[in-house]
């Protein structure tokens, strides 16, 4: 006669055997939940890293493309450009579009600044004083970093310094007579992650004094291909 099974309750191995089975779940479940977590941090990094570089593309094109044809007061050697860098600093005069709550034409200034072992991009502006020669400039806007830490930021120009030498790629450009054509900049976040190297065009092709409506001082009018 068979031996009918009792109704109160499972046996101790299939406790343990559905235990198993629950656990194998929850473990897959788990490795699941954290390869997604680990997708998305990732993603995010990837989205942060490609916003942070077009936002710095985006903001020096703005810049270079709204240069204003400003000069230094008189000089040795005349009037020379409002346009000076180094391979880790430049100034030049472009319009308010960036820092909209200052008036009039702006002294922009781009900084690679030291930090922690590495180097930060800050952009700071000031209303422009046309005809004085590298004024103090009045208290500047709170600066905005452009690139986070890095392991080297470095900026380079291309042109003619002078109108009777070679155009070519030179890591100062000091108060020329005439601005570069290209502005280049390099970035090394370090960890193996190298930006692709930005080359961006100056616009500017003629002096202030070529353009009536400026209100400064101005020099002589001199076209960009004089």
């Amino acid at each position: 006669m068979a031996t009918q099974r009792s109704s109160a309750g499972f046996t101790l191995l299939e406790v343990l055997v559905a235990l198993s089975v629950m656990g194998m779940i929850f473990g897959l479940l788990f490795e699941g939940f954290r390869f997604g977590v680990q997708v998305w941090q990732a993603n995010d990094e990837k989205l942060a890293k490609l916003t942070e570089f077009q936002s710095t593309h985006r903001v020096l094109r703005q810049l270079l493309e709204s240069a204003q044809p400003a000069a230094w007061g008189e000089e040795d050697d005349g009037f020379n450009y409002v346009f000076e860098g180094t391979s880790n600093d430049l100034r030049l005069v472009a319009t308010g579009a960036i820092q909209a709550d200052l008036p009039g034409p702006i002294l922009y200034r781009l900084a690679v600044s030291p930090q922690d072992g590495g180097a930060t991009l800050e952009l700071t502006g000031t209303p422009y004083v046309g005809g004085e020669d590298d004024p103090a400039p009045p208290e500047a806007a709170e600066p905005i970093t452009l690139i986070g830490p890095a392991q080297a930021i470095a900026f380079s120009y291309f042109g003619r310094p002078t109108p009777d030498s070679d155009p070519g790629w030179f890591d100062d450009w000091d108060r020329q007579s005439a601005p570069p054509i290209l502005v280049r900049i390099e970035v090394d976040k370090g960890a193996g992650e190298v930006w692709p190297t930005l080359s961006i065009p100056v616009v500017i092709d003629m002096d202030a004094a070529c353009i009536p409506e400026l209100k400064m001082e101005r020099g002589p009018c001199r076209l960009g291909n004089e």
